[in-house]
């Protein structure tokens, strides 16, 4: 599915579930790629379209899972924050899970994408075809949801769905019901069982 969200910003969706995964064209930058098996059928819905460069959000295997493939094929440099690189850079998701250890590691490692270097770290201001970076600590996020009448609108009517990971204490915050919910993804005894990784 490709949606025209506002002038210069297409949405597109691929998935097996309706809404599933989503990607951005803003201007001529690729937001995020979506899971690896979504290479292909990207590739084919940014024939024609003018893409310079490729910015992730974060290095979770839905969002850059076909990355690599995508910069490649597309001959874009690949953009993402600090705390995104070195998961980027070595193919290895360990360095932005809340808790990597066990059968949810072992998941993101078989649907991470290959390794693909940085060409450009990402930060707060920074603009990219038009639009701003924020770099939106949970707080950040909830301050600019009520500050921006456009996200929250989208967000309420659930057109949008939003989670932020704390990396630091592996705290979940998801919007669910017209509330932020927290969820703490569950570890006992330092690892996390195959049944609980299911449950994630």
């Amino acid at each position: 599915m490709i949606e025209d969200v506002a002038p210069g910003l297409l949405r597109l969706s691929f998935g097996p579930v309706a809404d599933g995964v989503n990607m951005y064209l803003m201007g001529d930058v690729l937001v995020d790629s979506g899971v690896s098996w979504t290479a292909a059928k990207l590739q084919r819905t940014l024939e024609g379209r003018s893409v310079a460069s490729h910015a992730i959000t974060h290095a979770h295997f839905d969002h850059s899972g076909a990355s690599h493939v995508i910069a490649e094929v597309l001959g874009i440099p690949v953009w993402c924050g600090e705390g995104d690189r070195a998961a980027l850079e070595s193919g290895d998701p360990a360095t932005v899970l809340p808790n990597p250890r066990g059968a949810l590691l072992r998941f993101a490692r078989l649907l991470a994408a290959p390794a693909h270097p940085v060409a450009r770290t990402l930060r707060e201001g920074d603009e990219l075809a038009g639009f701003t970076v924020i770099e939106a600590p949970f707080k950040r996020v909830i301050k600019a949801i009520d500050r921006v009448a456009v996200v929250r609108r989208l967000l309420v009517n659930g057109w949008i769905r939003m989670m932020i990971i704390d990396p630091e204490s592996g705290i979940t915050h998801l919007y669910d019901e017209g509330e932020w919910q927290e969820i703490t993804v569950p570890a006992k005894s330092g690892t996390v069982t195959d049944q609980e990784a299911i449950a994630i």
